[in-house]
């Protein structure tokens, strides 16, 4: 029945989403635990990402015989550009701002994706997209209010508080552009080739960086020990899992959606934190989180619709993602 299909799509959906978004809440308990180590390098951790996923996806992508790229070797530069940029503008973000605040300016994220994907993409949102949007933020609100009423004091002042929020909407702005590009670059051409490109611009942009404001060197001279050699690892291997697994969601959603879903990564850290750490537990994450699933579903049981795009005249069929066929194969039996 198109019902019962339908729930099916909406109910994988949402849960690789909330898969990924407790993965991405892992690398945030991860980063505290190597910060109280005295071994967090974000440049430093981002640039051995980018190169695991060199070492995994260029071998696949050379295996596959292609003598020439199927988009432009510039449009993954400006990815790769985008992604590290955020990353480093978030991390710092953390540094001169409240936990509270960057969980709000966050969210912007999700509204300017679904702007871009309606300028660059030809996307068209409901009102239905829209509520749901606004059901999300409001789950969002609901945690931000409970977290900063109990948040102690800050010795923060007014003008770091200004930076770091202008490092957290600047870096929530650039994901939202890297989203919505990855998103027509992974759909117009191939996962692996995204993935391969992107990693390979990335990975010596983020080594110059690291090397430049002085990680590698402090990551050299650090006390290492077992576990925060493992812990490493562990952070290494959460990012990996993260940007192997968002081409899916991507496929099965959009950038909007994906956004939305990673809005319960801060409820998912504060159930690790009340497990790991044993923190208080409150029912206001509760209702948070029901609130942000509840607008997933409603988001995600109707896809946008997209604008009609005029076919080619020419003889040349335009690639098609191996991931994407692979999944529209498996509808079709």
């Amino acid at each position: 029945m198109k019902v019962s299909g339908n729930m099916l799509r909406v109910c994988l959906t949402i849960g690789i989403g909330q898969l990924l978004s407790l993965n991405l809440a892992g690398t945030g308990v991860g980063s505290q635990s190597l910060s109280g180590m005295g071994l967090l390098f974000p440049t430093l951790v981002n640039s051995s990402l980018y190169l695991c996923l060199l070492l995994f996806l260029i071998p696949r992508f050379l295996f596959q015989r292609r003598k020439r790229l199927y988009g432009k070797w510039w449009h993954y530069l400006v990815c790769a550009i985008l992604d590290v940029e955020a990353n480093v503008l978030v991390v710092n973000a953390y540094r001169y701002t409240t936990i509270a605040s960057v969980m709000f300016l966050d969210c912007f994220s999700t509204p300017a994706s679904m702007l871009l994907s309606m300028i660059v993409l030809g996307h068209r949102y409901s009102l239905s997209h829209i509520i749901a949007v606004g059901i999300a933020v409001l789950g969002m609100v609901v945690l931000i209010m409970f977290d900063a009423g109990n948040a102690s004091s800050s010795s923060v002042t007014v003008f770091e508080r200004v930076v770091g929020d202008l490092c957290c909407i600047t870096g929530a702005t650039l994901y939202a552009v890297a989203n919505v590009f990855q998103e027509a670059l992974i759909k117009a051409h191939s996962t692996t080739e995204y993935l391969g490109m992107m990693a390979l611009f990335a990975a010596p942009l983020a080594l110059v960086q690291a090397t430049f404001v002085g990680e590698a060197w402090a990551a050299v001279h650090a006390t290492w020990t077992i576990p925060g050699a493992l812990a490493w690892l562990l952070f290494l291997l959460c990012m990996v899992i993260q940007y192997s697994g968002v081409p899916l969601l991507l496929l099965l959603s959009s950038a909007a959606f994906m956004n939305m879903s990673f809005l319960s990564s801060d409820i998912w850290g504060l159930v690790l934190s009340v497990v790991i750490f044993h923190n208080s537990f409150s029912l206001w994450y509760l209702l948070s989180a029901a609130l942000v699933f509840v607008s997933l579903g409603v988001f995600s049981w109707r896809s946008p619709k997209t604008r009609a795009r005029p076919a080619k005249t020419s003889g040349a069929a335009s690639p098609v993602n191996d991931d994407e066929a692979s999944l529209l194969g498996s509808e079709v039996a």
